[in-house]
């Protein structure tokens, strides 16, 4: 039995699927924007609404700029152009490879933590259906990124400590911990 399933600054590709925004340049050229805004934010440490690369280029052009940028070059030193181009790749391919799983309902608890800067209708993220076994939810302070980071990371390992302790002591010698992260940046 699993003792403690935890989620954090997690969503279900469904939610994710609802929260992307449409884009007047079409189909495909929104899908790239989605791609370039969600690496960005992930390169540059960035909640996606914080990255505004793509104001009147074409996501092509976009990405190419974003790669040779100042603020690419400090936060990746010593990667050079054509490894952040499979970084690049790398990325999409994964992000690509999370929207098609189909995740199925959970008959243990599930903790999720949520940053608190991310307000949505469903503070769920879209999990709660699938939580058979209950959904127990902890907001933090911050954004995707910072509840990751000094400080605000010290209440969430804290929170995380406590449940991982209760259940190696009481029901399950097995305390296993999934931290799944799924990017926002798909909005």
């Amino acid at each position: 039995m699993m003792s403690v399933s935890a989620l954090i600054e997690s969503y279900t590709p469904a939610l994710l699927e609802a929260l992307e925004a449409p884009s007047a340049n079409g189909k495909q050229h929104a899908v790239q924007e989605r791609f370039v805004r969600s690496f960005a934010g992930d390169v540059l440490g960035l909640a996606p609404a914080g990255v505004s690369l793509l104001a009147g280029g074409s996501p092509d052009r976009t990405l190419e700029e974003f790669l040779a940028s100042t603020a690419v070059n400090i936060a990746l030193p010593g990667v050079d152009i054509h490894q952040r181009r499979r970084l690049f790749e790398t990325f999409r391919a994964i992000t690509e490879a999370v929207s098609r799983y189909v995740p199925q309902p959970y008959d243990w608890p599930i903790t999720l933590f949520a940053a608190s800067e991310i307000s949505l209708e469903d503070v769920s993220r879209g999990w709660s259906p699938l939580a058979h076994g209950g959904l127990r939810f902890h907001e933090l302070p911050g954004d995707h990124y910072s509840i990751l980071k000094t400080p605000q990371v010290a209440e969430l390992a804290s929170i995380l400590s406590r449940y991982l302790g209760a259940h190696s002591e009481g029901e399950s010698p097995h305390s296993h911990l999934l931290a799944a992260f799924a990017a926002p940046g798909m909005e």
